[in-house]
């Protein structure tokens, strides 16, 4: 297979899987698929650039996903895209590490109310789907189906910064 792209620098964005938990190094750290990518790439490309954003931790913060607890909400998405930025040397609009403000305490029984709510609003209906041999994002088209230009005041990105 020809090398017909070059990639200069890649960056990593996910959870415990792109972090690699349950993969140790011999040092205690761990390494997950995109370190073994991104090894591969730098044999090939001298002076690779690697950033791999799953292990930053600021995104542990539950005030940072969807109610699903899968996706991010719109605070997380502009974290990750900061983070992002940072990385690959733009300037930055915001602290993407900034700490949120102190979190309430939630007694016991609020938790455990709030995960049987979790548990009936997406847990059930995910597992459904799965028997069924379905997904969420069935019959969905995408956002952007063509690669063409991209304008700052375009709808589909208005309102990120």
């Amino acid at each position: 297979m020809s090398d017909d792209h070059r990639y200069d620098s890649f960056v990593a964005i996910g959870d415990s899987f792109t972090e690699g938990v349950s993969d140790t190094h011999p040092d205690g750290g761990y390494r997950g698929w995109a370190d073994v990518l991104a090894a591969r790439l730098a044999e090939t490309r001298p002076g690779l650039r690697y950033a791999n954003l799953a292990s930053a931790h600021v995104f542990d913060d539950p005030r940072l996903w969807a109610d699903d607890r899968i996706h991010l909400n719109g605070d997380g998405h502009r974290r990750i895209a900061e983070a992002v930025d940072e990385a690959i040397g733009l300037a930055p609009h915001f602290d993407w590490q900034a700490p949120l403000p102190p979190m309430g305490h939630a007694t016991w029984a609020d938790q455990r109310l709030a995960d049987a709510r979790w548990a009936r609003n997406h847990l059930l209906p995910w597992v459904g789907r799965r028997l069924a041999g379905r997904s969420s994002g069935d019959g969905l088209a995408p956002k952007r189906p063509s690669l063409t230009p991209l304008h700052s005041d375009s709808e589909d990105i208005k309102g990120t910064r």
